[in-house]
């Protein structure tokens, strides 16, 4: 076997195996062999990494099939529902006067996401979310002092008395 794979040339390091089939055939060789050699001469004679195989060996989540986006396999990968949290805190009205940054934090400290501040900035800036910006102050009025007659109102600098005519 071993000179087999020798002359083939054959290596895990160029080859992908992508297939949960291919790749639980290759397992069942592997604990056929190791009832004669240990598994550290197996996986080198075969060219494919321990590490590599007790990843296939250990359950997973999403099954044997390489699939990119298993957000169970990569512990650090946000789920969408983390994003829905994230979401709702940034265009609520309850916090549009917290800065994104201690939203952030304040997130983490009630417990619901717990996700960088530099993470929540690039959503934002990829989902194109506005954050909400209400006016807390009544709206200045648009109509100035009107008097109903002369002289009711005086509005003015202060001048000296010698310079006002009568």
């Amino acid at each position: 076997m071993f000179v087999v794979f020798k002359l083939s040339q054959f290596s895990f390091a160029r080859f992908r195996v992508q297939e949960a089939k291919d790749k639980l055939r290759l397992i069942k060789a592997i604990d056929h062999c190791r009832e004669r050699m240990p598994l550290q001469m197996v996986t080198r004679i075969i060219g494919l990494s321990r590490s590599r195989y007790h990843e296939w060996k250990q359950e997973n989540p999403c099954g044997l099939d390489d699939r990119s986006s298993c957000p169970k396999k990569s512990v650090h990968k946000i789920t969408s529902t983390e994003i829905g949290v994230i979401r709702e805190m940034v265009t609520s009205d309850e916090y549009r006067h917290v800065p994104t940054a201690i939203l952030a934090r304040l997130a983490e400290r009630l417990g619901r996401v717990f996700v960088s501040a530099s993470t929540w900035y690039r959503l934002i800036r990829i989902y194109k979310w506005r954050r909400p910006r209400l006016r807390l102050y009544p709206a200045k009025p648009k109509v100035s002092i009107r008097a109903a007659k002369p002289n009711e109102i005086w509005h003015g600098a202060q001048q000296d008395a010698s310079t006002l005519c009568v």
